[in-house]
């Protein structure tokens, strides 16, 4: 009895083991077949990416099984970035395990079934030579991916420290990760943080302080359709003058559709600080730009490309000819001296040589804000300061460009190409005059 007992166990448990494998054979086919069906999405849109903004350069992802077994593939991920002639390719190397249940998630407790999950390593050979150089040896990049029923995945990316000081653009990453999520219908979330990051080219410096990025694409058609908010605790940007912030926060949001794309952004700036003493205070912007023509860059920097700034200019004038709207929502300066806002819109027209359709201008800036400013400076720039204000408010007011009380400089301005004259803080004037009160105005501030 004991004997036959033992029979059944080791042919329930052989059974088992060959169930199993069928299933882990069958479902490995289906992750096979669901990263191909990626890679190729992924392929299109980078290509569709690199032709709509002209560029010459582009990505191009290549997926090969160099071994098929039953509980697991051995695979190699190419990444192939082309500039112009020159060509940098990165290889990472794959282990798909099997579902239902792969070991490596089972080791850590993980007993929801899955189709596959997948763990890759840059490795050292090609472009990802320097990256271990810069990784001072360590493994660069490792991607652990979950591959779930309905093919939607979920995929942490972790890597080291980089440092690059030895070519002409060299920068710092700190150790970061990387998740992204598919959320359905070729639609994705990604978040990435680290610690650090700074690159320098052509003498000047950026510097971020813990940059965070979050992306969630909302188009299934266009791979850079979506909401992308990047923020930072703090940041530097180094040129003949230092400008710092102790806060930034970026939101823009894009919309494409029928060879156009809707853009709105939205800026916040804290603390801002110039020349490691001038404090500037804190800015917000929210603005707009509706219905721009995606082929711009594209047939401006294209192999037919203008061959002189003039024939740039004018192609680019053609483009913008195709009724983009721009809008400033609100534009706030805000520091100890107290707050200054401005907002307004500026329409283009659809005929050259009309291109401005209708504007609006409201600027209400104390005259605080600015003296706060100035009084950061010392001795005799400080002066000089002081007087070129005064003297601006003074030529403003003569020309009537703007009204001065005392206590803040107002602005007010409306166009209408229909009535084809601005109005000017409550007064008409023809565009040849209005015209003549700008071009004096910036005179006199050019020859100061």
């Amino acid at each position: 009895m004991k004997h036959k007992k033992k029979f059944y166990f080791i042919l329930l448990l052989v059974a088992f083991i060959v169930a199993h494998g069928v299933a882990s054979w069958w479902v490995g086919e289906q992750a096979q077949q669901i990263s191909t069906q990626q890679v190729s999405y992924l392929n299109k849109q980078l290509e569709r990416l690199s032709t709509e903004q002209g560029v010459e350069q582009s990505v191009q992802l290549e997926l090969d099984t160099v071994k098929r077994g039953v509980w697991s593939s051995e695979r190699y991920l190419t990444v192939t970035w082309f500039d112009g002639k020159r060509q940098q390719r990165y290889v990472l190397e794959d282990n798909l395990q099997h579902g239902p249940w792969p070991w490596a998630l089972i080791k850590k407790g993980q007993w929801k079934p899955v189709i596959a999950f997948s763990q890759m390593h840059l490795l050292e050979q090609g472009a990802g030579k320097n990256l271990y150089d810069w990784a001072l040896g360590k493994t660069p990049l490792l991607i652990n991916t979950e591959i779930n029923w309905g093919g939607q995945f979920n995929s942490h990316w972790e890597w080291v420290a980089l440092v690059n000081e030895k070519s002409k653009e060299p920068f710092t990453l700190g150790a970061g990760s990387l998740e992204i999520h598919s959320i359905g219908q070729s639609r994705y979330q990604l978040q990435a943080q680290a610690p650090a990051f700074s690159l320098s080219y052509q003498g000047e410096e950026l510097r971020f302080i813990e940059p965070e990025i979050k992306w969630l694409s909302t188009n299934p058609n266009s791979l850079y359709d979506g909401q992308v908010n990047f923020k930072a605790l703090s940041f530097e940007w180094r040129t003949e003058t230092l400008l710092q912030a102790e806060h930034l926060d970026i939101e823009v949001v894009q919309h494409s559709q029928d060879g156009y794309f809707d853009l709105t952004t939205q800026a916040d700036l804290r603390h801002v600080v110039i020349d490691r003493g001038i404090l500037l205070g804190n800015f917000a912007l929210r603005m707009q730009l509706e219905r721009f023509a995606q082929s711009v860059a594209a047939q401006t920097l294209s192999s037919n490309k203008p061959k002189t700034k003039d024939e740039k200019d004018a192609l680019w004038l053609q483009k913008l000819a195709e009724y983009p709207k721009y809008t400033v929502e609100s534009f706030i300066w805000e520091n100890d001296g107290g707050k200054a806002t401005l907002s307004g819109f500026v329409t283009l027209a659809p005929r050259l040589g009309d291109e401005l359709d209708k504007a609006a201008l409201e600027v209400n800036l104390p005259s605080g804000v600015l003296k706060n400013v100035i009084g950061q400076e010392k001795g005799v720039k400080a002066a000089m300061l002081s007087l070129l204000l005064e003297g601006l408010i003074k030529e403003g007011e003569q020309l009537g460009f703007l009204l001065y009380d005392q206590d803040a400089i107002h602005v007010s301005m409306q166009y209408d190409q229909t009535a084809d004259n601005y109005v000017l803080n409550g007064k008409s004037h023809k565009k040849g005059d209005m015209q003549a009160i700008l071009f004096k105005w910036l005179y006199w501030l050019v020859n100061q």
